[in-house]
Formats: C-alpha cells, structure tokens, sequence
C-alpha cells in the first residue's frame, strides 16, 4: 500500500543541497590504516566499538581531533549497512558525536549523509542534526519528501516530521504546515500533536508568516457557538475507539490472543468469544477508505492476509468469516505476534494487541527482553503500539503497560473483553 504522494510547491522546499562531493572531498589529517580509533570501529566486535566511543563522550577536544576519522568510520559503516548488515548502535553513537561538533565539515558530512541509499542511514542523520538544532540541515531534511520512502513507509515519514519539529525554527514549522495539508491518519494525529503549541516566538516575531499557519493549524473551533441542531455533525467527527483508546491511524492491525487461557469463562461466553464479537464491532465501524489486517496468535501466528486491505463491505465480510472460524490454541507466543506486525506493510501505522496473559512460548519468552527488543526494532520502525489486557495478574499488567508506554501507545485493562466501553486506565 502507498501513502498519497506528496506534491509540495516547489518554491516550498529549498533547492536541492550539493551532495556531488563526497563528505571526505577534504585533505585528511590521518590515514585511514594507521588510526587505531578508526581500525577499531571497523572491525566486528560491537563492545569493543562503543568501548572506544565512549570517551569521546565527554570529552570536546577529542572528539575535535577524531572528527575526520569519525566521519571515515561513518560512510564505511553506511556501505556496511547498504551491503545488508543491520545498524548497530556504534553507528548512531558515530552520527551523534558529529552532531554535536560545531565544525562545519562535521555537520556536512552528516547531511550529505541524508542522501545515502540506505533509510536507516538517513534517517538517524536527521535526527541528530535535528537534536542538536543544526539548522543549516533544514532545507536538506525538507528535501527528504523526494526520497521513494516518503510515499510507502510510514516510519520514515513519522522520523521526517519529527526531526523538523525539533529543529524549533520558522522555516520548518512553515514547511510541517505544508506537510499537514497533505496528510492523514496517526500522521495527522502526531503532526497536531507537535504544532499545536506552536506560537508567534517560536516564529521569532514573524507575524505574517504565524498568520498563515495559525489559520490552517489552529483555525476558530468548529464547535465554537454551535447551535444543538449541529449535535448529530459532532458526533460523526469524534474518533472511533477500541476499548477506549482513540482510533487515530487509517492503517491498523488487530492482534487477538487466542491461547489457552482465552477459554476461560466470562459473562455468557469465553473470553475469546466476547473479544471476537468485540473485533467484529470494531471492524465494523472502520470507514471504507481505512486500511486493516488481523493477526491471530498462540503458540503460532497467523495473519488474516499479507498486506493491509481496504475496509469495504467485502473484505470486512471475509475478515468476520477468519474470525468466527478460529478456535482455541495453545501456549502465548506474543513475541512472534509483534514481530509480525513490525516485519508487515511499511504502511502499517499502529497495531491494538489484546490479550490475557504473559508470554509462555517464542523465539523470546521474558517480557523484559521482549520490550527491549520490540522497543530497539521500532527505533525507526515508529509503529504505534497499543495493548489490551484482559483479567491480568500483576505480571502481565506490567508487561502490557510498558510495551505500550515504550511505543508511543495507550494501555488499558478489560474484565469482560466484549463490552469495549468498560477499560480503564491503570
């Protein structure tokens, strides 16, 4: 699936930054095969790398004096990542030691780095710049809407919006405005959350130029001296929700537990009855141009279909038919349910995991370890996560709640999964 393309003016964005000369077009101060910093951060073994890192940490003039080997280290690392090995945490440690150098050669290096093939590259180069507020990398980040991610992986578009939002300038909370016309979904939802307490100093006294935008992010309520006739208007634009937690994402995934323990009676039903009957509803009411997958997990997951589907009266049909035909399996394999959901359609914008117990089967059973792997996988994945919890144990709370706090989304504790309007925080 693809998200609408973006076409922004092209007066909007800057002209395109000269990326024709490599990052390291300068003389360098040493040579690459005699440095032990840059031998080290070549070499395979990650504890060593960050070992080696780390006083650099804390220390300006030796970060100084490593700059050229740093950015070396950092374009052998890209090509590392382009050849197929995964990120690694000395490599983002290298980007944000560049980024907190205040040498030009340092944060060029950084934002000729944003037109690198890999995303994962790009995208953690726009953030440290944006961290530190580099504002010579805005024009080059606004640039970003051309890369091929833009249209087809959400993360990248969360990681873009969210990098300008930090820079705290002018130039990209007018851009994000631009952006905001053109999006929808958990987007939209992020993109109002980070404007919406934007104000004229933020525009650094630049009253026309605030003007415009607050007309378009923050226009007179709509419900501002609204007779009661107009009752019935408002309540189409309340949000859907799924045991009370709003429905901001048009692109979504269900995750029902159907282990063992969901046989466990409740209120004229088992809890796998009363949540399918709850999953139903909630499919139900999804607009037509939404999007939606199910995933049905115990000991094995299974997926309703490959990809997300549009919720027309045909596929909500099909999906009523998964549901209802699913019975009771084993053990709780939640760990290979997430990772199914972050490995799914680039698009996918926020998944509602439900269940009723700790995990008990998987490639990762320990919910410590599970959060520290889902949470480090959806570093710039940025996939919404919101957990249900049905008739939990201390343990089992825990777990849900910091899964969900970890991943941007909302928690909330059912005692009878078939009356959706009874969650409560906790």
């Amino acid at each position: 699936m693809s998200f609408l393309s973006m076409e922004l003016p092209r007066e909007a964005a800057a002209e395109k930054p000269s990326s024709s000369k490599s990052s390291t077009s300068h003389q360098r101060s040493f040579e690459p095969g005699s440095s032990r910093l840059a031998k080290i951060l070549l070499g395979r073994n990650e504890a060593r790398r960050l070992q080696a890192l780390a006083p650099l940490q804390h220390n300006v003039a030796a970060r100084l004096d490593a700059i050229d080997e740093l950015i070396y280290v950092l374009e052998a690392h890209a090509q590392q990542v382009a050849n197929g090995r995964e990120l690694a945490p000395s490599t983002v440690e290298v980007v944000e030691l560049l980024a907190t150098i205040n040498r030009d050669r340092a944060h060029q290096a950084l934002i000729h780095m944003l037109d690198c093939p890999t995303m994962d590259i790009a995208m953690v180069c726009a953030n440290a710049l944006s961290r530190h507020q580099r504002h010579d990398a805005i024009d080059a980040i606004k640039m970003q809407v051309e890369r091929p991610e833009w249209k087809n992986h959400y993360g990248f578009r969360l990681n873009l919006v969210r990098s300008l939002a930090r820079m705290d300038h002018p130039d990209a909370y007018d851009y994000l405005r631009l952006i905001r016309k053109r999006s929808d979904g958990q987007l939209l939802y992020e993109l109002n959350k980070l404007l919406d307490d934007v104000t004229l100093d933020d525009f650094r006294g630049d009253d026309a130029l605030y003007q415009v935008f607050k007309r378009e992010i923050r226009p007179e309520s709509m419900f501002q001296a609204a007779s009661y006739s107009e009752s019935a208007s408002r309540m189409k634009l309340q949000r859907q929700q799924y045991y009370g937690i709003d429905i901001n994402a048009k692109r979504l995934m269900f995750i029902i537990d159907h282990s063992g323990s969901m046989r466990a009676p409740v209120y004229g039903g088992t809890r796998l009855t009363r949540a399918k009957l709850a999953l139903i509803r909630a499919i139900k009411e999804l607009p037509e141009d939404h999007e939606f997958s199910i995933v049905f997990y115990e000991s094995a997951v299974r997926v309703w279909r490959p990809e997300l589907v549009y919720a027309s009266e045909k596929n909500k049909t099909a999906a009523y038919r998964f549901i209802n035909q699913l019975g009771y399996g084993g053990s709780t394999n939640t760990y290979g349910a997430l990772r199914r959901a972050l490995e799914f359609d680039d698009d996918l914008e926020a998944v509602f995991l439900l269940s009723d117990g700790i995990p008990t089967s998987g490639p990762i059973v320990s919910p410590t370890n599970i959060i520290r792997d889902i949470v480090h996988r959806n570093r710039l994945r940025h996939l919404t996560i919101n957990t249900i919890g049905i008739s939990l144990n201390a343990a089992t709370r825990n777990f849900l709640r910091t899964l969900a706090d970890r991943c941007d989304g909302a928690f909330r504790e059912v005692e009878d999964p078939g009356h959706v309007n009874e969650a409560v925080r906790r």
